[in-house]
């Protein structure tokens, strides 16, 4: 709708204690993580359409994360833009940035022979994996025109499945003669 916002969440739901107001409890709130997607359109003209775009992704950090009375709480890592671009019905365009790197290491070692100087080269293993992630999204807005009160509805796609009979292939094969060459099978 004209002005309406829309969101949508991949993601998930974390829990968080909060201290209640009058500090003899502790309640949970809900956060919310993951690639979140909101876009405002508005109609400009007979064809234009002006999109307010806001992609964010935000990802569980546990290591920077806080121990409330033994639960350990994760810090969010987000990543968030916010752009408006004017596009005719159909155009599509391309949001991207939305970049994360992570860097981590590991050594495995035979347990005393590895932290030999010189020799235990020969008894361990160092690994360091890097990550790198973007996100693209592509966005294609169009204008939908009502139809007139007796006007067919259009074909969606994949109509032609919504009928579907699992023994028609199998009537097929039976009724054209060539079951045993088609299938490999025999009647």
């Amino acid at each position: 709708l004209n002005g309406q916002s829309a969101s949508f969440l991949a993601g998930g739901e974390f829990p968080v204690p909060v201290p209640n107001g009058e500090g003899n409890g502790i309640s949970i709130e809900y956060k919310e993580f993951g690639v979140r997607l909101t876009l405002t359109p508005t109609v400009v003209g007979r064809d234009r359409i002006l999109l307010k775009v806001a992609p964010e992704v935000s990802e569980l950090d546990f290591s920077a994360g806080i121990t409330i009375a033994g639960t350990t709480v994760p810090a969010l890592n987000i990543r968030r833009t916010d752009t408006s671009i004017a596009l005719a019905d159909g155009e599509s365009f391309v949001v991207s940035g939305l970049i994360s790197s992570s860097n981590s290491g590991s050594v495995d070692k035979f347990p005393g022979l590895g932290d030999i100087p010189i020799l235990g080269a020969f008894f361990r293993s160092s690994q360091i994996q890097r990550d790198e992630r973007e996100l693209l999204m592509i966005v294609t807005p169009h204008l939908v025109q009502p139809l007139a009160a007796n006007a067919q509805l259009p074909s969606l796609p994949g109509e032609g499945l919504r009928n579907y009979d699992p023994s028609f292939p199998r009537l097929y094969f039976l009724e054209s003669g060539d079951f045993d060459r088609r299938s490999g099978l025999s009647q």
